[in-house]
């Protein structure tokens, strides 16, 4: 019923990797943000808002599916953010680097 926002944070965290395979289901939360900068480092009853995002979030995850066997697009994609701005990079590479690439487990960050 109750939850700090650093832990929160971390729950969105995980959701947002797996939101990542369909980028427009990202919009879907939006409550979860202010609460988090909010209840930080103490525990507050989590908003009705909030507890709809998640269940939207759940009911959509089956779906967000990702088939491996595809080939790999030799087009890739940078993007980073900031309070200042964006920055969107785009470069055309051979098909097995980007595989090489694309397959590296990144657990270790």
């Amino acid at each position: 019923r109750s939850i700090r926002g650093k832990h929160l944070e971390k729950l969105v965290g995980h959701i947002t990797w797996a939101l990542l395979l369909r980028r427009e289901t990202l919009s879907i939360l939006c409550s979860v943000y202010p609460f988090i900068n909010q209840y930080r480092y103490s525990e507050h009853i989590v908003w009705p808002s909030i507890r709809r995002e998640l269940r939207q979030v759940a009911s959509l995850l089956p779906m967000l599916t990702s088939r491996w066997s595809l080939p790999w697009h030799p087009q890739v994609y940078a993007s980073d953010s900031s309070d200042l701005g964006y920055g969107v990079m785009q470069r055309t590479l051979d098909s097995t680097t980007v595989g090489n690439w694309g397959r590296t487990c990144e657990k270790w960050r």
